[in-house]
């Protein structure tokens, strides 16, 4: 979505009122905090509170001037079928929102819409019909959310709908860090309310307790930090309270016994660890008869833990799993220490990396191809957006079986499943380190290289390919260099073995802006290469 300044207003008032005076509350995105548009809203000094109430001839002033924002419009139902309003550039410059008990079936239609109180939206069915660009979360709505099942089921299912529909979801109504950690954890794009910011007159303002927030919690939820394929342990870690080696023992009980949350803290000199406490260590040295009178005025280093797990928060997040469930069983739950260059980073608790570790798998389950293993269209997606916004140089090759569908006719689709599988595990093998191979489905697939030997790569993957065929072809049809099958119109024609085609496409100056120009032009090039016959590959350069 582009990052354009987005207003609200409503004409449901057309009394003119000069004691006014026009703020903004921001909507903004809560996978990084940007600020993507706003909330135009009326406040008179009359009035304690703002409105969303607006003059109708405002309305017009806005789209007549050269102003390129978005007007966010609360349109009437009995205004809904007046065609004035699907002419001219409003169908590019406001944006309607009406209530979902009053969406009408004709004349806006293909207005951009944004449905407010969704909890009215039974059954999904009806987003499927009438198909608006934003749904909005009423504040209700989200109150419930966050202690009602139901209503958390139905906003999950909701927001996962309009994700797939490539409808966008806005939450109104966001007052508490629990309410943006809840919609966070949902799924949901954009929010806007109190917590994130009060109207204003200014429309570039941002609470940093809001932006902070948010970037904190999609930094451990890993959204904003790459591949499925990179999740770093750095990504679950806090940066906890850490002690002194001098503190008494009894002020570090009297602080674990006072929050029931502390689940321990890490020893610090330097910011070098020295060892950690947990809660269930500490209250073991101060049970017991004596336990507490012997330990009560010692510093904390005399009965901390020093020999405890530590990770650099480089290491990956399944590594960090599999060291910490090799742990005896007494230290199983103790929490994981994780350092950078050697110092105190912050902490994971075993619960925090259990649930990351079954997201990871989960996550992985869904966007691997399920016959060879490669990343799916999933990562794939993550891979080239990647590239084109990181100003790297990159190639990337797009891979295709030639003749594939008249060898499935003849020798079965079980047969051209291990031509797909022997395909992929060339492509992996040739594959330099460090380097990206994916299936997109069927027999095509795509490999991503910031190495210059993309020639190389291509050459390798087509002679390798080629020369472990014999394997997969009769002795007779391999002595003829031919098969013979039913074409696409049905009449009996010769087909040549299979061969590959490989289409690239190689920027080194930035020249693609997204990943739809780059699919295109490597659409474009992919037809050009099976033009020719037997295998070939073609890469075009941006240097």
């Amino acid at each position: 979505m582009a990052n354009r300044h987005i207003h609200k207003i409503s004409a449901e008032d057309t009394k003119k009122d000069d004691d006014v005076r026009y703020v903004f509350q921001p909507v903004v995105s809560l996978r990084d905090g940007s600020i993507i548009g706003h909330e135009i809203q009326r406040c008179s000094s009359r009035k304690k509170k703002c409105v969303g109430l607006f003059a109708l001839d405002a309305v017009f002033r806005y789209m007549t001037s050269a102003d390129e924002r978005i007007l966010f419009f609360l349109l009437p139902y009995k205004m809904c079928a007046d065609n004035r309003f699907l002419k001219g550039g409003a169908a590019d410059r406001v944006v309607f929102e009406i209530h979902s008990s009053r969406i009408p079936h004709t004349g806006i239609r293909h207005l951009a819409v944004v449905i407010d109180d969704a909890d009215s939206l039974y059954p999904l069915g009806f987003l499927s019909e009438f198909h608006p660009q934003y749904v909005k979360l009423a504040s209700s709505l989200v109150r419930k959310a966050e202690t009602d099942t139901l209503a958390h089921a139905f906003v999950k299912s909701v927001t996962e709908f309009c994700h797939t529909a490539g409808i966008y979801v806005i939450a109104e109504g966001v007052e508490t860090q629990k309410d943006v950690a809840t919609l966070i954890d949902l799924g949901v794009s954009y929010a806007q309310g109190s917590f994130i910011q009060e109207p204003s007159e200014r429309f570039d303002v941002l609470r940093s307790q809001a932006y902070d927030f948010i970037v904190e919690t999609n930094r451990r939820k890993n959204h904003i930090n790459g591949l499925l394929t990179e999740v770093y342990i750095a990504h679950l870690c806090t940066a906890s309270k850490t002690l002194e080696p001098e503190i008494q023992v009894e002020t570090v009980y009297e602080m674990i016994k006072n929050d029931p949350d502390c689940f321990g803290f890490c020893v610090v000199q330097d910011t070098h660890v020295l060892g950690i406490i947990t809660r269930n260590s500490l209250t073991m040295h101060m049970s017991g008869r004596y336990g507490f009178m012997l330990h009560q005025k010692k510093p904390v280093s005399t009965i901390m833990d020093r020999n405890f797990l530590s990770a650099d928060y480089s290491t990956p997040v399944n590594k960090v799993s599999e060291l910490a469930m090799q742990r005896s069983m007494e230290k199983l739950y103790d929490f994981i220490v994780v350092t950078r260059n050697a110092g105190y980073y912050g902490t994971v608790t075993v619960r925090d990396l259990l649930l990351k570790s079954t997201e990871i798998q989960i996550a992985h389950a869904r966007s691997q191809n399920p016959l060879t293993g490669l990343p799916g269209n999933i990562i794939i997606e993550e891979m080239l957006t990647r590239c084109v916004s990181s100003g790297i140089p990159y190639c990337v090759l797009y891979i295709d079986i030639n003749q594939f569908k008249a060898y499935n006719d003849v020798y079965g689709f079980e047969k051209g499943d291990e031509v797909i599988k022997q395909l992929a595990h060339t492509m992996t093998e040739c594959l330099p380190v460090d380097q990206f191979a994916g299936h997109v489905g069927g027999d095509d697939f795509v490999a991503v290289l910031t190495t210059e030997n993309q020639e190389e790569y291509c050459s390798a993957v087509i002679q390798k390919f080629i020369g472990s065929l014999s394997g997969y072809y009769t002795g007779e049809d391999l002595k003829k260099g031919f098969i013979t099958a039913e074409n696409r119109s049905g009449f009996i024609e010769d087909f040549p073995l299979i061969s590959l085609s490989i289409a690239g496409v190689y920027d080194a100056a930035g020249h693609f802006s997204d990943i739809h120009l780059l699919s295109e032009e490597l659409a474009r090039l992919k037809k050009i290469v099976k033009m020719a016959k037997g295998s070939n590959f073609s890469i075009e350069k941006f240097p």
